[in-house]
């Protein structure tokens, strides 16, 4: 097996990975907003495909396991907008992690400080 084959297969698996966190936190910590809908720790892991995983693997593992967790819940017909909103919101950011990741970094020092001061 080639070693372009392996990092590929190695993609894939943990894009399943992270499309099951996707779905199984989605599912099991929802907490229902006053207005309508809900909040669910899935965003948290929609967010993390697309940092850890870029943006092909990241943003189809965050849309398939949010879509899932919606047919699962009942919500069939919210599905397809579902996938098209969590791909797009794990792309943006993988887009926005590579685009201020030099500044955090050369300005890593200047951040800890001022965060200390909060405190």
């Amino acid at each position: 097996m080639k070693s372009n084959e392996k990092s590929i297969s190695k993609q894939i698996a943990f894009s399943a990975i992270f499309s099951a966190l996707c779905c199984v936190s989605t599912l099991s910590l929802t907490v229902p907003l006053p207005a309508s809908g809900y909040f669910n720790a899935g965003d948290v892991f929609v967010l993390l495909s697309g940092w850890f995983l870029g943006p092909l693997f990241g943003s189809f593992s965050a849309g398939i396991g949010s879509a899932l967790a919606d047919i699962i819940s009942g919500y069939v017909v919210y599905a397809p907008a579902t996938f098209i909103i969590k791909f797009a919101v794990a792309l943006l950011s993988y887009v926005l992690w590579k685009l201020f990741k030099p500044f955090i970094k050369k300005n890593h020092s200047i951040l800890y400080r001022e965060f200390l001061q909060v405190l």
